[in-house]
């Protein structure tokens, strides 16, 4: 009787682990079948999936959000309006040490 339960518990074992084996198995299959046909879509649909990004990009930025990318966004024009400024007044000082 004991030889019979422990036999039936490790068959038990046997077929979860094959359970858990086909699992794993459906799930990469899942996947990559996933991966196989969506790919060519994005690709495909890349010159309208980029510019989309771009302009949410653009009006998350507008409208306050800080998106990504951002703080670079706001160090360059800093830099910009600085080197700006900077011109102005050489082109004045100029202007003056002429006149």
């Amino acid at each position: 009787m004991a030889k019979n339960s422990l036999h039936i518990i490790s068959n038990q074992r046997h077929q979860s682990h094959l359970s858990e084996k086909r699992a794993r198995i459906v799930k990469v299959a899942t996947i990559s079948g996933g991966a196989l046909v969506l790919s060519p879509m994005l690709t495909i649909l890349s010159p309208v999936w980029v510019p989309a990004f771009f302009v949410y990009w653009i009006y998350s930025y507008a409208i306050g959000q800080r998106p990504i990318g951002a703080d670079k966004v706001d160090h360059a024009r800093k830099k910009i309006v600085e080197r700006v400024e900077e011109v102005k007044n050489k082109v004045e000082h100029l202007g003056k040490e002429r006149s």
